[in-house]
């Protein structure tokens, strides 16, 4: 059998093809399924100056009347995927929070920041023991006003410890 030794020009079309190929793969992505381990919480005596009589009912309506602070109060969302291609981090849950941008993504760590409704977002997960923490910081602004208002401190800091393990893709 004889080879035809093709033009330079016509070589280059595999090697196009195969890379447009990687191209239209889907991206690789890790998915955890994790467990709240901890919460840091709220203290609602510690957040007035003169204690309600129900201070967690009186915190809840005034987070969210005047605050929009009720959904720190909510667990962080159980399932998450990680997408190493876009360096994504994001719950399909509902209602879960920001998608976290431009992870920092190694082999024993995943880091990412977001700043997203009002407030700033961090999210670290230990990739050798699946330990995921979850921080909200609410801006000094709020903060302020909270205690100009009401007398007391809120936390700066509110965090949420997570136990987690990789799953399959599919179910």
């Amino acid at each position: 059998m004889k080879h035809v030794r093709l033009p330079p020009s016509l070589r280059i079309i595999p090697s196009i093809s195969l890379a447009l190929v990687g191209f239209s793969a889907q991206a690789e992505s890790i998915y955890l399924s994790c467990t709240t381990t901890s919460f840091s919480g709220v203290d609602f005596a510690k957040v007035y100056k003169q204690v309600p009589k129900n201070p967690q009912g009186q915190f809840l309506q005034d987070a969210l009347m005047e605050y929009d602070l009720v959904n720190l109060l909510k667990d962080r969302a159980d399932s998450w995927e990680v997408n190493l291609d876009e360096k994504t981090v994001s719950s399909p849950e509902g209602n879960s929070g920001p998608e976290f941008t431009d992870a920092k993504i190694s082999s024993n760590k995943i880091e990412a920041r977001v700043i997203a409704f009002g407030k700033s977002y961090v999210l670290d997960v230990n990739r050798i023991s699946g330990k995921m923490i979850y921080t909200a910081y609410l801006p000094k602004d709020v903060m302020a006003s909270w205690k100009s208002k009401h007398g007391g401190d809120l936390p700066f800091v509110w965090q949420w410890e997570k136990a987690c393990t990789a799953t399959k893709p599919k179910i």
